[in-house]
């Protein structure tokens, strides 16, 4: 539990700080001093979370039928028509499957003036969210490995889009014409190979269920925005009463700040941690447990960010073997919540460990009847939480700032073009041909980067795949790889320009038809740990 403070700094303007340490004076601590603050408003370089989203009904083709038409049948999720729809499906069946497309148009979101990153996340109908999958050859035929940390893209698509990644309506260059758009959509996918951007059932019990959100933090080379103005003396910056709760960024007043203009509202909150660890070393084919250290019930949507480290092996996103033999090795890796606690699971031939990040944050919305804003809490912290929000029973959801729970930040984020890799960085040539690398404190903190690998029509993070001639074992990745190594203070990332796209099995030779990465972009978050 940390030293709350809420005050004037000369220079600056009104701050709000939570200090790990009661002896260091909140006023003279350097801003650096990252492991040392639970939450510090003077360095305005929180996260947000900017959209979150439930797809509650899920790919259930029995509420959305499918077409062998040549652009399937779409279904405007959230919008009031094709035109406007924000979120858009369409389910085509091909050779009697179902194949779900979805699209989040980002312009079409209120306030989105940047390409999000976006992340998506499949459960399945026992309640289980992946995070981790190796799909490996079955015998000596496939040549093909595919690794997955998430199951999403982000796409530049073009109605009837050709060549590779389009001439057909699963193309990840490829959206439906009806909702006449072409620009940068977020999609989900399960697919294998690079080129097909969709979603199948297979492998969820019955159909899967989607949680996705877009983060307030550009995916490419774009600044964040993050609006910053000249302090102006007897600006009115934090207001806190039974009706409003509000600090605004530097040089902003609380009457006419816009959302974005503010550290925190009722409505824009930063990121914070509710839980953080590192499980022990699960089997393959168990589970563990770990018990909720909250106050309020957890819930099946809150959002949480996990790096998966095989045994024996670092901790990379995604999740790579890079031994020699990978031949018919599978491995799935999900979480799943109850009130009191997440279960992690391990399926397949590996073991693994988890490092995991719980934010306070879901889809589950918020409870009402209280009358306190700002308030000590039985332990002797000080929590800020949403105007009217219960008193007994808030949810995370409710809660702005807390002294028990640290707030994520940015503590170091850059665009990393593709002159920045070099063979001489690599940590092992399994993850890239090429690597950057950046350094950085991670001393007293808990660090999850953000790792947006970026080609001319496709961003993407945590997704790796192999590929191999006939008759060898020599595996390599593709071009349309990017493996991050996760390190105390530093991280290694690798991509593989001039490599190939994936290869032909029926002539079993390699085809190079997408082109290599152009840069990466990254972000470090970090928590003080608890």
């Amino acid at each position: 539990m940390g030293l709350f403070f809420m005050g004037w700094k000369p220079g600056v303007g009104s701050v709000l700080k939570i200090l790990k340490y009661d002896t260091d004076d909140p006023l003279t601590l350097a801003n650096s001093a990252y492991n040392r603050f639970y939450f510090n408003s003077e360095t305005q370089n929180l996260s947000y979370i900017w959209d979150k989203f439930y797809f509650s009904t899920g790919f259930n083709p029995g509420v959305y039928p499918g077409s062998t038409g040549v652009n399937g049948n779409l279904y405007v999720i959230e919008g009031a028509s094709a035109s406007q729809a924000r979120r858009a499906l369409v389910n085509q069946t091909v050779s009697g499957s179902d194949y779900f497309l979805s699209y989040e148009i980002f312009p079409r979101f209120p306030d989105m003036p940047i390409v999000p990153i976006y992340e998506a996340k499949l459960m399945d109908t026992f309640g289980r969210v992946r995070v981790g999958h190796i799909d490996s050859p079955s015998g000596n035929k496939d040549r093909v490995q595919t690794v997955r940390a998430y199951n999403s893209d982000i796409c530049y698509a073009t109605p009837g889009a050709t060549g590779p990644g389009g001439n057909n309506i699963r193309g990840f260059r490829s959206i439906h014409p009806d909702l006449g758009y072409t620009g940068w959509v977020g999609r989900i996918t399960n697919n294998e190979g690079p080129y097909i951007c969709a979603l199948s059932n297979s492998d969820s019990g019955g159909y899967y269920r989607a949680l996705t959100c877009q983060w307030d933090l550009p995916a490419n080379n774009a600044a964040i925005p993050a609006p910053d103005a000249t302090p102006v003396a007897g600006q009115d910056m934090l207001r806190i009463n039974p009706s409003v709760a509000i600090l605004t960024r530097r040089g902003f007043t609380v009457d006419t700040a816009t959302a974005r203009q503010c550290i925190f509202t009722s409505t824009r909150v930063p990121n914070m941690c509710v839980m953080m660890g590192q499980t022990a070393l699960i089997a393959a084919n168990t589970s563990v447990y770990v018990p909720r250290t909250t106050d309020f019930p957890l819930h099946e949507t809150m959002f949480v960010d996990t790096i998966v480290a095989l045994q024996g092996l670092d901790f990379t996103i995604p999740a790579v073997d890079r031994t020699a033999n990978k031949t018919g090795r599978q491995m799935k890796v999900f979480y799943k919540f109850d009130p009191n606690g997440i279960t992690f699971s391990v399926e397949g031939d590996y073991a693994v460990y988890v490092r995991y990040m719980v934010y306070a944050t879901s889809t589950d919305g918020f409870s009402s009847g209280g009358g306190s804003t700002l308030r000590r809490l039985d332990n002797g912290g000080v929590q800020i939480k949403r105007p009217g929000s219960s008193d007994a029973n808030p949810t995370g959801n409710d809660i702005l700032v807390d002294t028990r729970f640290p707030s994520m930040r940015v503590m170091k984020e850059d665009w990393l073009p593709i002159e920045a890799f070099s063979t001489a960085n690599v940590v092992d040539s399994q993850y890239g041909s090429h690597a950057a690398i950046v350094n950085f404190d991670g001393s007293g903190q808990f660090i999850f980067p953000k790792v947006m690998c970026n080609w001319p029509e496709r961003i993407t993070q945590g997704f790796h795949q192999y590929v191999r001639l006939p008759g060898t074992n020599a595996w390599r990745p593709t071009n349309q790889s990017c493996v991050t190594v996760v390190e105390t203070n530093r991280i290694v990332i690798h991509i593989s320009p001039g490599a190939p796209t994936t290869i032909d099995t029926s002539t079993g030779s390699f085809m190079y038809n997408l082109p290599d990465p152009v840069g990466v972009r990254y972000y470090i978050l970090s928590a003080t740990t608890l």
